[in-house]
């Protein structure tokens, strides 16, 4: 895909053709510079997200998916930058945009829930306050109309509308993250960035929050790009699922591709280490050891030093190639070259 310079003066997006990715990602990548050299973040990670799509990046703590969420929106700050790569958004590269064409982008084309809504909210605000400053701050609304309109999202949402005037220590766990959902809604975006959106919540919470984000895409038809480390909550709700390990993204596809036959090693043990609600019993299986420092991560496939099945020599040497091994189902691993399927071990 071409990159598109950025406009000159406000931001004006391309038209979408037909079958184009909403978003694209190429060959991203992302460093921190620490005292003890450049930490890895992010590799040459590249993916595609369509119109209406939900897209799932799991894996890890570490892994580098909230890395990859925060590069999407240029919201990373040093000692973080985007070492290379483009972010294509109606294909416009985002990377080229000034700091006044990136405040017209976001929150109008593209936003972000993030993880830990109690850390997300200001204290010191109302609820109402601050969603009023998210449309205000990118809009020409006038604040009578911005609080219109946020009582217009609290309902949406499922909050009282009463509550605007709330602090969000007065507000649930669920609540509040009801609150920067609609944050996140104020101003219509097409894509909207779920970073852990459940974090710390119960499971009666969580299932009611998804349930609710579920909802709201279907009512206003938005695309999502879904952090998870919870592998058995991404499979559920995303249409495809990525997995990451070490800043690399090392399997791909459809999600109930990914359930029933997951092709990286990796993949698999994280797989084997969730309860099955349904189905026979079986024992669940950890991953020895963990995630290499990416200042200085391991030659070839950084997963080889915890994988019980990698080829002697190959593994540690050769970088595998991210190659497409079935219907859209990528995957980067020696043994699927060496043979039809990885062996479950």
């Amino acid at each position: 895909m071409t990159r598109q310079p950025a406009p000159e003066s406000n931001l004006v997006l391309p038209p979408l053709a037909e079958g184009e990715p909403l978003l694209s990602v190429r060959n991203l990548s992302v460093v921190y510079h620490t005292k003890r050299g450049e930490v890895k973040a992010v590799q040459d990670v590249s993916f595609d997200l369509m119109q209406g799509e939900v897209l799932g990046l799991a894996g890890e703590s570490g892994c580098g998916k909230t890395t990859v969420a925060n590069a999407v929106l240029r919201l990373l700050r040093y000692p973080a930058e985007i070492a290379g790569g483009q972010v294509l958004f109606h294909g416009l590269d985002i990377t080229t945009l000034s700091e006044d064409q990136l405040r017209d982008f976001r929150w109008k084309h593209m936003s972000i829930v993030f993880q830990s809504a109690m850390n997300a909210l200001n204290p010191v605000l109302t609820v109402g306050n601050q969603i009023a400053d998210a449309i205000l701050a990118h809009t020409d609304m006038t604040k009578e109309q911005a609080r219109a309109r946020s009582v217009e999202l609290l309902e949406i949402v499922g909050i009282d509308p009463a509550r605007i005037t709330s602090y969000p220590h007065q507000l649930s766990g669920g609540m509040r993250q009801r609150v920067v959902i609609a944050v996140a809604m104020a101003l219509n975006p097409q894509l909207i960035v779920l970073d852990e959106p459940t974090t710390a919540l119960d499971v009666v919470v969580q299932k009611q929050i998804m349930d609710e984000i579920r909802r709201l895409k279907e009512s206003y038809n938005f695309s999502i790009l879904f952090i998870s480390h919870d592998l058995s909550l991404m499979v559920e709700f995303s249409d495809r699922v990525g997995i990451m390990y070490a800043g690399q993204l090392i399997e791909m596809a459809r999600s109930q591709d990914i359930f029933r036959g997951p092709r990286h090693p990796y993949t698999q043990r994280l797989m084997d280490s969730f309860p099955t609600v349904s189905g026979p019993r079986s024992q669940l299986r950890g991953i020895p050891g963990s995630p290499p420092d990416l200042v200085t991560p391991p030659g070839g496939c950084r997963f080889h030093p915890r994988c019980d099945v990698a080829l002697d020599g190959l593994c540690q040497q050769v970088v595998p190639v991210f190659t497409e091994y079935g219907p859209n189902h990528w995957a980067a691993c020696h043994l699927l070259d060496a043979k039809d399927e990885v062996p479950n071990g």
